[in-house]
């Protein structure tokens, strides 16, 4: 009797030992800017309770086209990088095909202004962030949101980055959810929604970015286009250009780089 109460104490400590070191959070967040109420995923470090006196930096990982907020956790152990560099890591559902602007075509679907009045705020009140340390990057659609979300408020964000991002979306006028979002083919709207056309507007210059894309990858060739814009403009671009094709395998690896950078920034 006393082995089987000793087997069963052992079993729960080691259960409720596993469960502590997930320091995980899933929450809704109910917005007048968006159609439907959001869901983020937060992963803290594990040593987030022990140290109620420190900030954190925090990146915001923002999911491709017809992902959602749990993307990114089935590609990598997110709870192992944030222990390992010490982030916040904050998952948003970019509604599978939002490309995390506010919408031409649907009025009721403003995610950028749900992402600057509504997340970017809750997310600061309800966790110790260190505001002058705040990352954003993304994977396709969402290395498109990352790019725009930081070219809209650069001083919000200390740096960005994208991996297989599609920086022009003239280029796919009737793929990827774009005319849902974008509304009827116009090239000249549709430009001002294109990083490659938002780039030219930012004035400050001030921080370096980041891009990487797959040389087999369907957005290789206007990640390399960007790059060139960037040059002539004189931004500061770090554009990583190596083996791979537009899927999970590929952004296990490359996320890991964007970490790298953003723990020297």
């Amino acid at each position: 009797m006393k082995t089987q109460f000793t087997t069963i104490f052992l079993a729960l400590f080691l259960l409720l030992s596993c469960y502590c070191t997930i320091a995980q959070d899933i929450f809704a967040i109910q917005s007048k800017n968006l159609p439907r109420q959001d869901s983020v995923l937060v992963v803290v470090p594990d040593d987030y309770s022990s140290n109620p006196t420190k900030s954190y930096k925090t990146i915001f990982m923002l999911h491709g086209w017809s992902g959602n907020f749990r993307q990114w956790s089935s590609i990598v152990n997110l709870q192992d990088y944030a222990n390992k560099y010490d982030f916040i890591l904050v998952c948003p559902d970019g509604l599978y095909d939002s490309w995390y602007v506010n919408s031409p075509a649907h009025h009721n679907q403003k995610y950028a202004d749900y992402f600057f009045n509504d997340l970017y705020p809750t997310i600061t009140k309800k966790y110790r962030v260190a505001t002058q340390n705040v990352f954003i990057t993304g994977l396709s659609m969402g290395g498109y949101g990352a790019y725009y979300l930081f070219l809209a408020q650069p001083n919000l964000f200390k740096g960005v980055a994208a991996t297989s991002a599609l920086f022009d979306i003239r280029k796919f006028p009737k793929r990827f959810g774009l005319p849902k979002t974008f509304g009827g083919y116009d090239s000249a709207k549709w430009g001002n929604y294109s990083i490659v056309e938002r780039i030219k507007a930012w004035e400050s210059k001030d921080k370096v970015l980041y891009f990487d894309c797959g040389k087999n990858d369907l957005f290789f060739p206007n990640n390399q286009e960007m790059f060139k814009i960037c040059q002539y403009l004189g931004v500061k671009v770090v554009f990583k250009e190596q083996d791979g094709v537009h899927d999970k395998k590929y952004w296990a690896k490359t996320i890991l780089q964007h970490f790298e950078f953003f723990a020297e920034q």
